[in-house]
């Protein structure tokens, strides 16, 4: 299982470096983790209130994938509370 993850992380960290974005995945102590501070993503902007993607959110997030649910149920609740 190990071994197969390995394969996986490099194969990733290459794709990322070949394509001028590597510098986005950090591998630090045995920790791996994708630097949000280097990329644009709508559901960051989102939490942090910016009004275009507040706006352009309508009630649905990644309906394609189950385990999107629950970060789907924060964002609606989220936003209810502001």
């Amino acid at each position: 299982m190990q071994k197969s993850f390995n394969v996986i992380v490099h194969s990733l960290k290459t794709t990322l470096t070949e394509n001028g974005i590597g510098e986005i995945f950090e591998m630090n102590s045995g920790e791996l983790r994708i630097n949000p501070a280097l990329i644009d993503c709508d559901l960051y902007r989102l939490l942090q209130g910016d009004v275009h993607a507040v706006n352009s959110y309508r009630g649905e997030y990644m309906s394609n994938y189950y385990w999107a649910n629950m970060t789907e149920a924060f964002v609606d609740k989220s936003l209810r509370n502001e």
